[in-house]
This record gives structure tokens, C-alpha cells and sequence, in this order.
């Protein structure tokens, strides 16, 4: 019978984790062994010429042997764990605005190597201060305070304090 085979067929990696695939191809007294390989999604991850996977984003992705000789292929799904942030910063934590004027919020986020660098922006008083979804508050012309929240995909939360002047 000619087929190929894998050590594996599942694995989970960090991001710059490493784990390397065997194959195993058949006949045992085949002629030509060599393997080529192939991922589905650089992003996640990425194998080498030897079956060495290693883990470059969150998510999931399958690395495929195929025999050079037969063209027989085996297949191993490989899901990479993303890196989490552990918090968000705003470049601000408090702003006065004239009426109708805007400021641009900017998040960080930690660690920097974090594959989450997006926030949800949210005004508890719009009449006040409005914030787009890009972190753009723009002042209303009802003079007072209100709080922008801005919170990220792991739920870690920041503020600024906005005051528009009357």
C-alpha cells in the first residue's frame, strides 16, 4: 500500500512555539521519501523544508506533507493560542475640548506582542462627548463632563475623562 502518515495529526503551539512533523511514507522500501510541505496560513503558522512548524499568530491552520514521489498527501491541523493583552492605556486619561472640537484617543496595549490591539469605544453621556468607533471624540455643545470607556478584546477597560467648556 502507498500512503504517507504523520506523527500527528493535532497540535497546539504558542506563538514562536515549535513542534516538529515526521512523515512517515509507505511503502517502507519506497524509492523516493522526501516530503514537501505547505501551510494553509503563514499568519498562524509557518513549516520549514525539515516538518518544523512554528507558531506566528493566534489561530488555526493545517501543514500538509506530500509525498514527492505518488503525490500522496497527510494532513495535520495546528492551532496556535493567541497571546492575550493584559491590559489597555489610553494616551490621554483626561482632555478639555472647546465645543465641537475633536481629540484622537490611542490605545496601547501590554504585552506589546499581544495578537488583540483593538478597543470598543463607548460615551456614557454623546451630548456631551461622542467617540467613533476609531477612538475619535468629538466634543458636543452641551458644556459639562463626560467619561469615555474604552475596552479591549479581553475585556481590560481604560478612561478618559472629557470636559467641554462652555
Amino acid at each position: 500500500m502507498n500512503d504517507i502518515t504523520l506523527n500527528t495529526a493535532n497540535a497546539t503551539l504558542a506563538r514562536k512555539g515549535k513542534i516538529t512533523l515526521k512523515a512517515n511514507v509507505l511503502p517502507s522500501d519506497a524509492t523516493n521519501k522526501k516530503v514537501t510541505w505547505i501551510t494553509s496560513n503563514k499568519k498562524v503558522a509557518t513549516v520549514n523544508a525539515k516538518g518544523v512548524v512554528t507558531g506566528v499568530g493566534g489561530g488555526t491552520c493545517v501543514v500538509t506533507a506530500r509525498a514527492k514521489d505518488g503525490g500522496f498527501v497527510a494532513r495535520a491541523t495546528i492551532t496556535v493560542t493567541p497571546i492575550y493583552e493584559t491590559a489597555i492605556k489610553l494616551n490621554k486619561t483626561s482632555v478639555r475640548l472647546a465645543k465641537g472640537k475633536a481629540f484622537q484617543l490611542k490605545p496601547t496595549f501590554t504585552p506589546k506582542t499581544t495578537d488583540f490591539k483593538t478597543a470598543t469605544y463607548i460615551s456614557d453621556n454623546p451630548n456631551i462627548a461622542r467617540v467613533d468607533a476609531k477612538g475619535k471624540i468629538t466634543a458636543g455643545q452641551t458644556p459639562g463632563t463626560a467619561t469615555i470607556t474604552a475596552i479591549s478584546a479581553n475585556g481590560k477597560i481604560a478612561y478618559c475623562k472629557v470636559t467641554v467648556l462652555p
